[in-house]
């Protein structure tokens, strides 16, 4: 299988974010299948037995509430896409450009295709707002992307280039919690131009920034 990056970022989303083994499994990812399917806001505990093929008590056994499951599945999805999204960067220098580019085709595909778990990483999967953790981690992601693209590009890492990136990513995921939001050719699903666009804005904002 090609280890290119835009080859990785055509299978964006593909892959189950969790297995399908245990009874515990099987919750979780019914789970994300019903809050992608119905939204974080109208998932029940029932919808999400029903799919798994549980009972109720097999739920309440594997997780004490309702909101603990939710946000087992949120942090799953969201450490699923954060390990595909740094493997974009692991490119020689010469190529981070490829390397941003098939990253943002990763989000806005994975935005278009997941809008409701997408949404969820963002907002949150209840009443208490977005999960401090997944918070956290994209602050993190937003970081590490910072110092592997200035590296690649032998500019120095700061607030500048961290702010830059978070601007990037946020755009990306924009369209998920406002559709129609980017342009009709775009919303439509021809994000390949609008990566390439991003990309080369974005490192050209970095270089810009240090002359």
């Amino acid at each position: 299988m090609s280890d290119d990056p835009k080859a990785r970022a055509a299978r964006a989303f593909s892959s189950k974010a969790v297995s399908a083994g245990s009874t515990r499994d099987r919750i979780l990812e019914a789970a994300i299948s019903v809050i992608e399917r119905d939204g974080a806001e109208k998932a029940t505990v029932r919808a999400i037995a029903a799919e798994a093929g549980v009972n109720l008590a097999a739920i309440n056994y594997h997780y004490r509430s309702k909101e603990d499951l939710m946000e087992a599945a949120i942090a799953s999805t969201w450490a699923h896409a954060t390990e595909d999204l740094l493997k974009f960067l692991e490119v020689e220098p010469a190529d981070i450009g490829k390397g941003v580019e098939a990253l943002i085709l990763y989000l806005l595909k994975g935005g278009k295709t997941y809008p409701n778990v997408t949404r969820a990483h963002l907002l949150g999967a209840g009443n208490s707002g977005a999960s401090k953790v997944i918070l956290e981690g994209q602050r993190r992601f937003v970081e590490e992307s910072a110092r592997v693209v200035t590296k690649a590009l032998g500019l120095p890492y700061g607030d500048d280039a961290v702010t830059r990136t978070s601007a990037l990513y946020s755009f990306c995921l924009y369209s998920a919690i406002v559709p129609g939001s980017l342009p009709a050719a775009v919303s439509a699903g021809d994000f390949g131009p609008c990566a390439a666009l991003l990309a080369g804005d974005y490192i050209a904002s970095l270089r810009r920034a240090v002359r």
